[in-house]
């Protein structure tokens, strides 16, 4: 299958540099004894729900519900795999904000894992939907709705990939030979992105901000792109961390850009350094707003 603009989640960039430092390169590996071997993970059926428990560190067990078909136990096996990858640990310790999208996490897991795209990529698949689909479905023994679901899935982001790149060109175009002029740094401001891997799309979910108390004791505001490079934040950077989510009630807009006004953060928030949490559905609708779209 020819993927030239594919556009990778985080999620999905992590589950393909771990098969490839586990070097699981053919569909043949994509089986509970395989997978449970390279991942160290010992498996016992029983009919009861399936579940996943780090014994010791990178070493664990799991139950897989022997009431279960083939298939449901494969993708039972995967979805377990995840919450072992990814979420051992005291959850407790967690923002409310970081958690409830584990078990999304778990799902689209699920699909990427159970058909990456660098096999696909090498499949000749028929180029008929239907025929495709049941050819998915068949290759990698999975249901073929998720078959179905994962097809249109790459079909979407390959066109929004070369989309992207047209528009990258265009830009690269019109600003050649204008020398780009970089924004001062802003000292004791760090701006980083979380990625909720459970969301289908590309872009950061949250943008994370950090400030020290000096600069909430400050008369001065900060502003900044929505289209920067921020640092990538995961999920275990916010174990025992309180964060605040600020609202588009909170922000300020000039030039084109998001900006904050630390008295005010400071009188509704505290003077004391913090670390706030900005949705990035808000700020596209923010961004809207001031426009005039």
């Amino acid at each position: 299958m020819k993927i030239k603009h594919y556009q990778f989640t985080a999620l999905e960039t992590w589950i393909e540099e771990l098969y490839i430092k586990h070097q699981i390169d053919s569909v043949e590996l994509l089986n509970i004894d395989d997978m449970a071997r390279r991942f160290n993970v010992w498996i016992y059926y029983k009919p009861i729900k399936s579940k996943g428990l780090e014994v010791h560190s990178n070493m664990y067990t799991m139950i897989i519900d022997s009431r279960l078909s083939p298939t449901l136990q494969w993708l039972a096996f995967l979805h377990e795999l995840c919450h072992l990858l990814r979420h051992v640990g005291n959850q407790t310790k967690l923002p409310e904000l970081f958690t409830k999208g584990q078990e999304d996490e778990a799902e689209q897991f699920v699909l990427y894992a159970a058909m990456p795209i660098l096999m696909i990529s090498k499949l000749h698949m028929p180029p008929q939907k239907d025929k495709a689909i049941e050819y998915l479905s068949r290759t990698f023994a999975i249901p073929r709705r998720m078959a179905e679901l994962r097809l249109n899935q790459i079909h979407r982001r390959e066109f929004q990939g070369a989309i992207d790149s047209v528009l990258a060109e265009q830009n690269n175009a019109s600003v050649s030979g204008f020398a780009s002029k970089e924004e001062p740094s802003i000292q004791n401001i760090k701006l980083f992105s979380y990625y909720d891997s459970s969301a289908d799309v590309s872009g950061p979910s949250q943008i994370v901000i950090e400030v020290d108390s000096a600069t909430m004791n400050s008369s001065g505001e900060f502003y900044f792109s929505e289209d920067s490079h921020f640092d990538e934040l995961e999920i275990e950077d916010f174990y025992g961390y309180k964060c605040t989510q600020l609202s588009v009630r909170d922000l300020k807009y000039k030039d084109d850009k998001i900006g904050l006004n630390f008295p005010t953060l400071s009188l509704l928030y505290g003077r004391t350094s913090k670390r706030f949490v900005l949705q990035m559905k808000d700020v596209e609708q923010f961004l809207e707003l001031e426009r005039g779209f």
